[in-house]
């Protein structure tokens, strides 16, 4: 799966790819509405829906499953922001015309 983001002015940076096994759409755990991105198959796949309240109480309930879950958000997180996801976040924020010292978040 190629994770990407478009700006405002319609340009495309790929921000990761993952690997077998990954998952996208994290962001819905926590109330994200807006996807913030695309994920596309890069090659044949098979993908699974996992229902939100399935998903929070798997998290709840299951303790080593809640912790592999957050180690892995973590390590993709940090992947992201210090590999070749960092150039496509700082694209995504200048085509916004933001300052992320200026707004008091940082990459």
């Amino acid at each position: 799966m190629k994770l990407t983001v478009v700006s405002k002015t319609g340009k495309e940076a790929t921000i990761g790819v993952l690997a077998e096994g990954s998952f996208f759409g994290e962001g819905g755990l926590a109330g994200q509405t807006l996807h913030m991105g695309s994920a596309t198959a890069m090659t044949d796949c098979t993908i699974l829906r996992i229902d939100k309240s399935a998903m929070m109480q798997a998290l709840h309930r299951e303790h080593r499953f809640s912790d592999l879950f957050v180690a892995y958000l973590l390590a993709r997180n940090h992947s992201l922001r210090r590999g070749f996801g960092r150039p496509a976040f700082q694209f995504q924020r200048e085509e916004a015309g933001t300052n992320p010292a200026a707004t008091g978040s940082f990459w």
